[in-house]
């Protein structure tokens, strides 16, 4: 089973990457990031949001990436019932 984009969003950050609704688009199809993003902040993560100008089409558009660089990663008790996890222990149960 593939992963959703929700979790190949959210993997991205853990992992230290920033994304644009471009790369969204590109690497996993999603047109809806800030969607995404939102389900995302709405799970307890601290996401940081830039605003970039692009120098060619002075168009602008947000970047995301994670305020807290500490790894955490929701462990899933069930399906419906997880724990965010760091590298320094338990964070709470939701």
């Amino acid at each position: 089973m593939s992963k959703s984009q929700h979790e190949n969003i959210l993997e991205a950050l853990l992992d230290g990457d920033s994304i644009t609704p471009m790369d969204a688009l590109d690497k996993w199809g999603c047109f809806r990031l800030a969607a995404a993003i939102y389900d995302i902040k709405k799970d307890g993560y601290k996401v940081k949001t830039t605003m970039v100008k692009n120098k060619l089409s002075k168009k602008r558009y947000a970047k995301y990436s994670l305020e807290d660089r500490e790894p955490v990663r929701k462990q899933y008790i069930n399906k419906d019932t997880y724990s965010i996890v760091s590298s320094i222990g338990y964070r709470g149960e939701e």
